[in-house]
This record gives structure tokens, C-alpha cells and sequence, in this order.
């Protein structure tokens, strides 16, 4: 157990020493799906700002170094409940900085800011467009937004849905949405796709409302209310 906590603590250490790029391509890009997905589409990672999360693994090291050197005295003493508590002490020490790391990754990939803003400004006769696969806002309707057509979301873990009766009017392809862009209806655009990869950039007019947690929201015509 000493061993392991050594490791584990070394491993934090040298994370909480890189610059961040190390831990995306090589534990999270390992252990994340989402990560995964991004790297696959040629987005970026979609985790928080690698300033926010370098200092819980300076903690994470410090609590397993400690519970290392906690059981390597318990080892040459023989003194088993020592050894138990150590253990225990170290993962408890350990959890509050697990909790905020996901805290953050969850704030961060959250899509209720998004959501809440089109929720707000989009008009009852108005068209909303998710572009690419739609569990990547899966929360966009929980905070009242309207239900968005599918743009180019067919390769998805959801995309079964695109063969069902009726599933035309809500999975559409580019050229739809660009006519639909251009024929006098307000029509907002939610992005999972960088704005370089987003048909926003071949969209005339498209205005960028809001970027947050990895996603754009656009409107064409004028501002919003």
C-alpha cells in the first residue's frame, strides 16, 4: 500500500509540474469519453482552464505522499492500525480535492448558461439548431429551451433516432439549414464545433451570441431582445 501511494503521488506530482498538455494526452484522453469524442471531431479537450486544476493535484500529492510515509512508519513498528488508519486518513485527505476537480469539469461542460441564455432571448415562433450530436447538450430542453432540429448529428451514440418515422423534420443536413438561414425566420445556432469547424462560418450574418463550456450559440438577422 505504501508503494501504491508513492506512485500515485509521484504521478500527481509530476502532472502538477507539466503544463496541463500532459494530463489531457495521456490520462484524460485514457479515461474520458468526452475528451476522446473532442480529440476524434478535432475540437479542444473540454476540461477547465489548466490553472483551476493545477493546484488540487499539488494537494492530491500531499495527502498520498503523507499517507506513503504514514505507512512505511506503521510497516517498521508492525503496528497494523496505524497502517489502517493511514490509509484510510490519506483517501478521506483526498476526496475534497477528487469533489472539486469534478465540480469544476462538470461546471465546465455544463450547457445550462447556454441553455438559460436561448431560453431567454429566443421568441416562440423562432428556430433553434443543435449542430452535431445532440448528447452533447443532451440539458439543453431541461432549462426551457426550445427543441432544437439536428444538424449533422446522424454519427452519434443517439443517432438510431435519425431512422425513425418522422425523424426528417428533426435530423437535417447542411443545406437545409442554410436555406432556412436565409429565409426571413429568426434561427438560433447551438455549436459543439469550434467556430473554424461550425457551418456558422459559412453562415452570412451569423452573430455569435455566447460561447461557454465548449459551445457557441449564433442568430441570424438582428439582436436579440
Amino acid at each position: 500500500h505504501a508503494a501504491f501511494l508513492a506512485l500515485l503521488a509521484g504521478g500527481c506530482a509530476l502532472a502538477w509540474s507539466a503544463d496541463g498538455g500532459w494530463l489531457v494526452a495521456h490520462v484524460l484522453d485514457a479515461t474520458d469519453v468526452a475528451t476522446r469524442k473532442s480529440a476524434i471531431a478535432g475540437a479542444a479537450a473540454p476540461v477547465p482552464p489548466w490553472a483551476t486544476l493545477q493546484p488540487l493535484l499539488g494537494i492530491a500529492a500531499i495527502a498520498l505522499g503523507a499517507g506513503a510515509l504514514a505507512l512505511v512508519v506503521a510497516a517498521r513498528a508492525r503496528a497494523r492500525a496505524v497502517a489502517a488508519g493511514a490509509t484510510v486518513g490519506a483517501l478521506m485527505l483526498l476526496q475534497p480535492a477528487a469533489a472539486a476537480a469534478l465540480q469544476l469539469v462538470s461546471a465546465h461542460r455544463a450547457v445550462e448558461p447556454l441553455a438559460t441564455a436561448l431560453a431567454r432571448e429566443a421568441r416562440p415562433d423562432d428556430l433553434v439548431v443543435h449542430e452535431g450530436p445532440v448528447e452533447s447538450s443532451g440539458a439543453l430542453e431541461w432549462y426551457g429551451s426550445p427543441r432544437p432540429v439536428i444538424v449533422d448529428g446522424r454519427t452519434s451514440v443517439l443517432g438510431f433516432g435519425a431512422g425513425r418515422a418522422g425523424a426528417r423534420e428533426r435530423f437535417w443536413e447542411a443545406d437545409r439549414l442554410r436555406a432556412a438561414w436565409g429565409g426571413g425566420r429568426r434561427v438560433w445556432l447551438v455549436s459543439v464545433r469550434p467556430p473554424e469547424r461550425s457551418l456558422a462560418a459559412s453562415l452570412p450574418g451569423a452573430r455569435l451570441v455566447l460561447a461557454v463550456g465548449g459551445r457557441w450559440l449564433y442568430v441570424n438577422g438582428g439582436p436579440s431582445r
